[in-house]
C-alpha cells in the first residue's frame, strides 16, 4: 500500500531550476592541484619545547 506523499516545496522548487539538457552536459572537479601555505615539506620533523632529547 504506498501512501500518497506530496514533495517538499523547497525540492520541487530547486529541481525545477535545473534544466535537462545541463544533467546531461555536467561534469566533475578540475584537476587543478594547490600547494598549502607556505610549503609542502613542513611536516617531516617536530620537536617539542625545550628539546627532544630531555627524556633519554
Amino acid at each position: 500500500m504506498k501512501k500518497n506523499v506530496k514533495k517538499p516545496f523547497f525540492a520541487k522548487f530547486l529541481e525545477n531550476q535545473v534544466k535537462e539538457e545541463s544533467l546531461t552536459n555536467a561534469k566533475g572537479g578540475t584537476c587543478i592541484q594547490t600547494r598549502k601555505y607556505p610549503s609542502d615539506s613542513d611536516e617531516y620533523v617536530t620537536m617539542k619545547y625545550p628539546s627532544d632529547n630531555d627524556e633519554f
